[in-house]
């Protein structure tokens, strides 16, 4: 189960450069939504990007770039407003493209799809598309 707040784009720059004036500049914390951290919920060990991840409740957080984006796990679930996490709880951390679309999604939105023998988790706000390979 993945359970976040969805913000829309409203006419910003979501992701750049500060100079940009980004709402979410390069190389910076973002929780994966707004309101409380994202959270990710499993009940069985799966690999998350290829690596090992045990049952339980975690918070999901990223930090964007324009190539790629590092995706990070922490055993601190359940933490409200935009402060970031202690990252002493990082259970991982891994690199993954993000791609770019010429249609641009409105509101924030995480998805899960089927993909080769396991699922991707993909995250779809503006122009930008992140796929986590999960089995």
């Amino acid at each position: 189960e993945i359970v976040y707040s969805r913000p829309y784009k409203k006419g910003r720059i979501i992701f750049g450069t500060e100079e940009d004036g980004a709402l979410q500049p390069y190389g910076t914390y973002w929780r994966l939504g707004a309101n409380e951290a994202t959270t990710f919920e499993i009940n069985r060990e799966i690999m998350f990007a290829g690596n090992s991840l045990a049952p339980g409740k975690y918070s999901m957080y990223a930090t964007p770039g324009k190539e790629t984006w590092r995706i990070s796990i922490n055993s601190e679930a359940n933490r409200w407003g935009f402060s970031e996490p202690d990252h002493n709880n990082d259970v991982m951390s891994v690199e993954v493209p993000v791609t770019y679309s010429d249609e641009v999604t409105e509101q924030f939105t995480i998805n899960i799809g089927a993909s080769g023998q396991g699922a991707e988790i993909i995250l779809i706000w503006d122009t930008s598309i992140v796929k986590i390979p999960v089995m």
